[in-house]
C-alpha cells in the first residue's frame, strides 16, 4: 500500500461496497441527511422514462435496502475525476457498472446490468466527506430488472 485512499474516493467506493455487502448503515454514512439522489436514463435512448428521485438519505437507503436485500449485486466505478469546488466542497464524476441478479443459479435467474455514470456533489462535514447530491444517468441496460 502506497498511502491511504483519499476520503472522497473512499466514500464513492463505499457506496457500491455497502450495497453489495448489504451494509445499510455504511450506505447511509455516504450521504448527507438531506441528500438529493436521482436515477435517470439517457433520454435519447430511453425516451419517456421518468427519473426516480429521493430527497433524503433515509428515503434513498430504505428504497435500496428494500429492493436489493434479496439480490446478488456487483457495483463498480471507473474513470473517477474529482474537482475542488472550494473549501469543503467537491464534485466528482465516474463511470458505473451495476449488475443485479435474482433467484438461484440456473434458468429461473433474472440478470440486469446497467452502464452509466454518476455525477456527485460532495461536502465535508464533521463526520467526513458526504455525498450531498448524486445523479446517475443510465446509458445502457441489458436484461430484466429483477425487482
Amino acid at each position: 500500500m502506497t498511502g491511504p485512499t483519499d476520503p472522497i474516493t473512499r466514500v464513492i467506493h463505499d457506496y457500491g461496497f455497502a450495497i453489495d455487502s448489504k451494509d445499510w448503515p455504511l450506505l447511509a454514512s455516504c450521504f448527507t441527511a438531506d441528500a438529493h439522489v436521482v436515477f435517470a436514463a439517457d433520454p435519447k435512448r430511453y425516451p419517456g422514462l421518468a427519473p426516480r428521485e429521493w430527497h433524503s438519505s433515509e428515503s434513498f437507503v430504505a428504497f435500496i435496502a428494500r429492493t436489493h436485500e434479496s439480490l446478488a449485486t456487483f457495483h463498480s466505478v471507473t474513470n473517477l475525476v474529482l474537482d475542488s469546488e472550494g473549501p469543503g466542497k467537491a464534485s466528482a464524476r465516474c463511470h458505473a457498472r451495476s449488475v443485479l441478479v435474482s433467484g438461484p443459479d440456473g434458468d429461473g435467474q433474472k440478470l440486469f446490468e446497467s452502464l452509466g455514470y454518476y455525477r456527485d456533489r460532495l461536502v465535508e462535514t464533521d463526520a467526513g466527506w458526504k455525498i450531498a447530491e448524486r445523479v446517475y444517468t443510465r446509458l445502457l441496460s441489458v436484461g430484466t430488472y429483477p425487482v
